[in-house]
This record gives C-alpha cells, sequence and structure tokens, in this order.
C-alpha cells in the first residue's frame, strides 16, 4: 500500500465508533507475512489487526484500563500459510470485514465481537468469501460497465448506507471514472453464503485514476478518497460527500505529480 493510502487510514478514522483505518508499516509488532494492519474501534475500544499466513492477530492501543482484546480461532483463506495483503476494512452491524488478497485472489473475512468479563473476543464469523470477483462478472450492470472482459482489481472498503459495504476499484478505469461498487448482503456473506449481491456502480472522477483506499470519516459526514496508479508514481486524496451526482474534491497538498495524471 502507498504512503498516501496509509496516511488516509491514519487521520482522523480510528477513533472510537469510527471505520477502520491501517496503520502505516513499522506501526505494529513484527507479525510477517502480512502486508499491513488495521486499527478497529469497537465498544469504545481500539485494537490493531495484522495476519500471520492467515492467522489473525490484535493489540490493544487504547488506555491501561481497557479490555484486553483476544482471536479466537483462525480464518479458512485459499492456500493456507500464504501472505495475505491487506487491502480494506469496515464495521457493519455486528462484524468487522476485512478485504484482502492472496496469491491474486480476493477474499471477504468477517469477525464477531463478543465481550467476556474483561475481554473483547473477537471470532471468525465463517469462512472467506472467496468469489466477489466471479460475481461482480456475473452482474449484469457490471458487465453493462464494462467489467466482465477486464481484469478486476478491488482495492478499499467502507460502511455503506448503514448495512451495506463499499468496495473500491483500482483497476479498470472505465471512461476515465473510477469505480465504486455497493456491496448489499454483507450479512449474508459473513457466515460463507453468497452470492454477493451488487448495487448499480458508482463512477467517480477522481483525475483519470483509480481507487486505491476508501474510508468513511463519520465525525464530518463524508469520505476520503485515496485515487493512484502505482505503475505511475501518481496518488491523490480527495473528499466526497457520498452522493453519486456529487463530484469528489480534491485535498490541497495532497495531489502528487499532477502534470503526469491520466485524464
Amino acid at each position: 500500500m502507498d504512503r498516501w493510502a496509509s496516511l488516509v487510514f491514519l487521520i482522523g478514522l480510528s477513533g472510537p465508533g469510527g471505520p477502520l483505518a491501517r496503520a502505516a508499516q513499522g506501526q505494529l509488532e513484527e507479525t510477517a507475512p502480512s502486508d499491513g494492519a488495521t486499527i478497529e474501534a469497537v465498544q469504545g475500544v481500539r485494537f490493531a489487526v495484522s495476519f500471520a499466513g492467515d492467522l489473525p492477530r490484535a493489540r490493544r492501543l487504547d488506555r491501561d484500563d481497557a479490555p484486553e482484546v483476544e482471536w479466537e480461532g483462525r480464518f479458512t483463506v485459499g492456500a493456507g500459510g500464504l501472505e495475505i495483503d491487506l487491502l480494506g476494512a469496515a464495521a457493519v452491524g455486528p462484524h468487522l470485514f476485512w478485504l484482502v488478497r492472496q496469491a491474486r485472489q480476493h477474499h471477504l473475512l468477517a469477525a464477531r465481537c463478543a465481550a467476556q468479563g474483561g475481554t473483547l473476543v473477537l471470532s471468525p464469523a465463517g469462512p472467506a468469501y472467496s468469489q466477489l470477483v466471479r460475481d461482480l462478472r456475473a452482474d449484469e450492470r457490471l458487465r453493462a460497465a464494462g467489467l466482465a472482459a477486464l481484469e478486476l482489481r478491488l482495492e478499499g472498503l467502507a460502511a455503506w448506507h448503514g448495512d451495506q459495504l463499499l468496495l473500491g476499484l483500482r483497476d479498470p478505469i472505465p471512461d476515465g471514472r473510477a469505480l465504486l461498487v455497493p456491496l448489499r448482503n454483507p450479512d449474508e456473506l459473513a457466515p460463507g453464503g453468497g452470492p454477493a449481491r451488487f448495487a448499480a456502480p458508482l463512477k467517480l472522477d477522481l483525475g483519470g485514476l483509480g481507487v486505491r483506499s476508501v474510508e468513511r470519516w463519520d465525525a464530518r459526514e463524508l469520505f476520503l478518497l485515496v485515487a493512484g496508479q502505482e505503475e505511475e508514481d501518481l496518488y491523490a486524496i480527495y473528499r466526497w460527500s457520498g452522493d453519486p451526482e456529487e463530484k469528489p474534491r480534491l485535498l490541497r497538498g495532497f495531489d502528487l505529480a499532477p502534470e503526469r495524471r491520466r485524464g
């Protein structure tokens, strides 16, 4: 994950009740093999989660009198023991969700949270859901948007409309517009059900760049979007109201090499 995405994950988004934020590299104790970590906020307790293979680990970040955080069980993710890249995280209803990639395949992980005495216990809600890309290709509205014949690279996850998730797409970028796809039934996918059901994709003008991160900032009632194209070393950060008809606004000071942008 690039430095701009790491910054967005860190600013303003890891407070109690907020969505989940990725910590910058080096923020946590070493738990390799994994790429990055997420910072979660549940019941006012902040804790960091990282993966060693398919084994999640949690570490409390808050005050000393906050509950301890423990993991119970492990996820079943593709080929066990391979490195997992964390692409995004969000809290919806009783579940915490992570979008991850392993060996070029995308998975959606979900965990339950339960208080047991003075400990906050996290446990997998079910096996990883590994058919997001297949389901995206099968959706007629998404096929009409030109997704079926192209390589899909998901990157970014946020809560959407209370009980849904918002998936960011790094690629493709049809007609120079970045894509965000609402996932309508994360509660059905959490225990391993399916298929995934989607709403119509949202097309945003991010200067010809794709989505590298999407985070809901509850305190400001808006979204922060990292747009980027790693191959060309282009990055920018936008704020967006969440209204599909409203154009995202570029944040000053967070536009890297704008003269090289596609558009």
